[in-house]
């Protein structure tokens, strides 16, 4: 499931290694995907996530398996 930010990304991403793709890109690659004026988004409090479903489901599993682990305090086990 792709979600938006990857979906607006140029296909070609196997050159980004290698290049700058802001040098090739085409100015459409980079226009808004909503056309509306910001006021109207603005208008109404809300609660957003900046990046999209894949990159929030890697840094939960990040945090609960790796962060919190780390942050434990040390068994008996890991002392010997």
């Amino acid at each position: 499931d792709v979600g938006e930010i990857e979906s607006s990304l140029p296909k070609d991403n196997a050159s980004w290694d290698t290049e700058n793709p802001f040098l090739t890109t085409s100015k459409n690659a980079f226009a808004r995907l909503d056309s509306s004026p910001d006021s109207i988004f603005y208008t109404d409090p809300r609660f957003v996530e900046h990046v999209d479903e894949a990159c929030v489901e890697k840094m939960r599993r990040y945090i609960a398996n790796d962060l919190l682990a780390s942050l434990s305090p040390p068994t008996v086990n890991d002392e010997l």
